[in-house]
């Protein structure tokens, strides 16, 4: 029998009608029933990712190169947007000031998955501390993402021994649908904008451009979404985080 067949158990409590109208908010579900049969489904349904994801670690050979680095779009409004977050030139502020993973308990809000996590668990370059983050919570993709992992399989010279064709294949394979995020065009809208902004302030070469402009879109998909980004590009996304303060990081450094 299905998980949502059968309609015979009943559960009641008291909770908070502001977190409700929030959980309904966050979620598009109008239906108290629904809302409730969501809620448990997310916990009671098993994400094999993480598992998968810890397994992955060393699985490729660090020597091998694998780079990495729909709602309308109102122009006028994200070019007003665009003139708010631009503040001149900024500094990477000091590691004390930042949310680092193993600075607290492992247990916390979803997270969004910059490339490099899947790429650095693989060649076994993310702290051991990761493994229980990860374990922790839930764990969302964007297509960003998986667009640079798909863009690392074609790279990859097929008659290479140490390939992570299959490695990379396998965590892209349990990412569950339903926790995969596509930007809509008001996040790529905006993402290049708020590129732009960063490339002209920050004095960035032309070769910087499109990783600033993936970035950016990671940024403002977390942040739409609501989840918390994790990377290990400290330096980029520390700028981005001043230049739209709210947004949710965590960083961790290479081991």
């Amino acid at each position: 029998m299905g998980l949502l067949e059968g309609k015979g158990a009943r559960i009641s409590g008291r909770v908070s009608p502001a977190l409700v109208q929030q959980a309904k908010r966050m979620s598009g579900i109008d239906s108290d029933t629904r809302l409730i049969e969501y809620a448990l489904a997310m916990i009671a349904l098993e994400d094999p990712f993480p598992k998968a994801f810890i397994e992955s670690r060393g699985t490729v050979d660090p020597t091998l190169k694998l780079g990495y680095r729909v709602a309308d779009l109102d122009f006028d409004a994200a070019r007003r947007w665009a003139q708010r977050i631009a503040k001149g030139s900024l500094r990477r502020r000091d590691d004390r000031q930042l949310p680092f993973v193993g600075t607290g308990a492992p247990g916390g809000h979803r997270l969004l998955l910059d490339t490099c996590v899947y790429i650095d668990q693989m060649q076994d370059r993310t702290p051991a501390t990761l493994d229980d983050v990860m374990s922790a919570r839930f764990i969302h993709h964007s297509t960003v993402a998986i667009q640079e992992l798909m863009h690392t399989v074609g790279v990859l010279d097929p008659t290479d021994p140490r390939t992570a064709v299959a490695a990379v294949g396998a965590q892209i394979k349990l990412m569950r649908p339903h926790r995969v995020h596509t930007p809509d065009a008001d996040v790529l809208g905006r993402a290049a904008l708020m590129s732009g902004v960063l490339c002209r302030l920050q004095g960035y070469s032309k070769d910087d451009s499109l990783h600033a402009l993936q970035d950016c879109v990671l940024f403002l998909q977390a942040l739409k979404e609501g989840l918390t980004l994790l990377t290990a590009n400290i330096g980029d996304f520390d700028i981005l985080s001043q230049m739209l303060p709210g947004a949710r990081m965590m960083f961790y450094r290479n081991a």
